[in-house]
């Protein structure tokens, strides 16, 4: 019984964990318009992409949008990959 109410503690922080986008940062497409709101008309909602970019410290970052209904985006993952 223990175990199973510890999964489902760590089930419901996950859930939690995904339902707050990161924050963006510079670089990012939604940096300074959260707003945004791309140009693909026909793209269907939940769609996600990728967007490449490095910051001020040389480091590449990786980070995937996902549409929401209203053409807005969701930064859903960010992926830093240290320089040198």
């Amino acid at each position: 019984m223990k175990t199973i109410l510890i999964a489902l503690a760590l089930v419901s922080l996950g859930s939690v964990a995904q339902a707050r986008p990161l924050a963006p940062v510079e670089g990012s497409i939604t940096y300074s318009n959260p707003d945004v709101r791309i140009g693909f008309k026909r793209t269907p909602v939940g769609s996600t992409f990728e967007h490449h970019f490095y910051d001020n410290s040389g480091n590449r970052i990786v980070e995937t949008y996902r549409i929401r209904p209203d053409g807005t985006l969701d930064i859903i993952d960010r992926i830093n990959r240290q320089h040198g």
